[in-house]
């Protein structure tokens, strides 16, 4: 968790959240982010912005893994935690906005293994009110 100006961000790895290449949520991650859910529950006029970020590997679709491009990778991802914190956890939807950063986002370099499962992320950006609108 940092602060980015007015925003509080929170970054989840996606090897914690998914499985390889995968945009359902593992079974293991929803207890996580039922944690996150309860927290986000109690500060219920921040706007909230589910960013996916990847790193810049070419992808080849597979019959698990349809999405063709790093950018509906990402897409898809942060789809799926916005799923689950409104189906599942009861979260308001119209609080949420996804985006999907794709490749064009990176927090380190992606020429090694760490480096690229680092740039493999959902970041949670919460906004307080008055910034939001």
């Amino acid at each position: 968790m940092q602060r980015q100006g007015s925003s509080t961000l929170i970054s989840l790895p996606a090897s914690f959240l998914f499985r390889s290449d995968g945009v359902s949520l593992r079974e293991e991650a929803l207890s996580a982010v039922d944690l996150i859910a309860t927290a986000l529950s109690l500060h219920k006029n921040h706007i909230i912005t589910i960013e996916g970020h990847t790193d810049d590997s070419l992808m080849m679709p597979t019959l698990d893994h349809p999405e063709r491009s790093n950018w509906e990778l990402a897409f898809s991802r942060s789809a799926s935690v916005l799923s689950a914190f409104v189906k599942r956890f009861g979260l308001q939807e119209e609080r949420f906005t996804i985006a999907s950063r794709g490749e064009f986002g990176p927090i380190t370099e992606n020429d090694s293994r760490a480096g690229r499962a680092a740039n493999h992320r959902i970041v949670l950006r919460l906004q307080p009110p008055a910034v939001s609108r």
